[in-house]
């Protein structure tokens, strides 16, 4: 497991629990990303790189959409996008 990857994950987690006005959708759709990066850091090497480009694409598209309401949680997603590519996830 890369260190760096474990723990922007565990910092989007705890952005999430410090991160209130989220309506019900947002907190389901970012607890579900939080589930696949998870899944992603507990995966064996050989899981198809689709479903890893699909993590990405889905975080990229909340960091967008969170971008203004919520600035530090959108950073917090990009940190995690970038900590996937150096992992060469």
């Amino acid at each position: 497991m890369n260190p760096r990857l474990a723990a922007e994950a565990k910092q989007l987690q705890e952005e999430l629990q410090r991160t209130p006005a989220l309506d019900g959708e947002s907190r389901e759709l970012l607890a579900a990303l939080v589930r696949d990066i998870n899944a992603l850091l507990n995966a064996p090497a050989q899981t198809p790189l689709p479903h890893r480009a699909d993590v990405v694409d889905k975080l990229e598209q909340a960091a967008v959409r969170f971008e203004v309401q919520h600035p530090s949680l959108s950073t917090t997603m990009r940190g995690v996008i970038d900590a996937l590519g150096k992992a060469g996830l």
